[in-house]
């Protein structure tokens, strides 16, 4: 089946389409940046009138790839019907690193310290799917995401190694501490809170002064964005996501990570979409799991970073969570002509999880 899609890049060479053919009617789009940087650009795919089935993933958080890497990235699918060729953007996540930059799609910065090679790595970014183009920030271009699959917060490398917190589905995962070696008091600090449908995380707080610094305070993350460490301290930084993460934090013997991002499909229930007025100022949203822009899945499904999930290349090899870069992976279930339909045989007779002719 010949794919009726036409695959490009914004703002950028098309060369640096990174694209793998799969069998089955599949593409898989993979991050197309260096990842040297912390700025990328979108896919433009713009779809025939169809049956699609659209898979994200999120990028893992930084650490040290010696060692282990920050939390995995969440996943996300579901079936769309397009009844007019429709062009969408696909914003890939970029995986976090342990020198502790800003990742691309909204991954909350870390520290990095030479003098010890120790660090708090970055948050790994979201992966989403939308219907308006521009900078990955843009209000107007965040509130038309439809599909989202949150990053895991960065790792801490201080006095021993934390994994970061795997990125969420409905709610984000809270962040994690490591106490000095030979103190025992935990109560000094509060661990950074997973993002919410509703609500970024909640950056991690410490209570005393720490080299002459205010308290330790992580950022929070919000709509889009997770928070970073805004004072060079230690702590990692949140995962992206439909809401960020929020940031670690530190007191003299206590270190902690960054908490993950939340994740969106609209239709998948308990999802909470904003309403059309949505703002920074009037962040209001309307308690369906709907997105108003009338896009919605069929069968959506929604995977933490921490359970299993299918390979990006191989739909029958299972995987916890994803490591590094995102990936977008889309499948053609049913091309349409005016006055006919070819459908992909495997996925109506062999389907990993229901029928498209339920919704037709």
């Amino acid at each position: 089946m010949t794919l009726p899609l036409t695959i490009s890049v914004l703002n950028a060479d098309q060369t640096k389409i990174n694209k793998q053919i799969l069998p089955n009617s599949q593409v898989l789009l993979k991050y197309p940046c260096d990842g040297t940087g912390n700025s990328c650009f979108p896919y433009q795919v713009i779809f025939s009138i169809g049956i699609y089935r659209i898979e994200l993933y999120g990028a893992s958080g930084g650490g040290n790839s010696s060692t282990t890497i920050g939390g995995k990235g969440s996943y996300t699918s579901g079936y769309i019907d397009f009844k007019t060729k429709t062009t969408m953007f696909f914003y890939i996540g970029q995986k976090g690193s342990p020198n502790g930059a800003n990742t691309y799609n909204g991954g909350g910065h870390g520290v990095y310290f030479a003098q010890d090679q120790k660090y708090g790595g970055s948050g790994g970014g979201a992966t989403d799917m939308r219907y308006v183009s521009g900078d990955w920030d843009n209000l107007q271009n965040l509130k038309s995401r439809i599909m989202v699959a949150a990053g895991g917060s960065g790792a801490q490398d201080h006095w021993t190694f934390i994994e970061g917190a795997h990125g969420g589905a409905l709610t984000g995962n809270n962040g994690k501490q490591a106490v000095r070696p030979g103190y025992t008091n935990s109560s000094a600090l509060d661990n950074a809170v997973g993002a919410t449908q509703i609500s970024g995380g909640k950056g991690g707080i410490g209570y005393e002064k720490v080299g002459g610094w205010p308290n330790s305070r992580g950022e929070s993350g919000s709509f889009g964005k997770a928070g970073g460490q805004p004072n060079n301290q230690w702590g990692s930084g949140g995962g992206g996501g439909y809401y960020g993460g929020g940031a670690g934090a530190l007191v003299t013997w206590l270190v902690g990570t960054g908490s993950s991002g939340s994740s969106f499909v609209s239709g998948y229930p308990n999802c909470n979409a904003i309403r059309p007025e949505y703002s920074l100022s009037n962040p209001v949203h309307s308690g369906s799991p709907n997105h108003y822009s009338g896009y919605v899945f069929q069968v959506p499904i929604m995977r933490s970073g921490s359970e299993s999930i299918p390979s990006p290349t191989n739909d029958f090899v299972m995987q916890e969570g994803n490591s590094g870069h995102g990936y977008v992976k889309i499948t053609v279930i049913q091309r349409c002509a005016v006055v006919s339909c070819v459908c992909n045989m495997r996925y109506n007779f062999n389907m990993n999880f229901a029928s498209p002719f339920l919704f037709r």
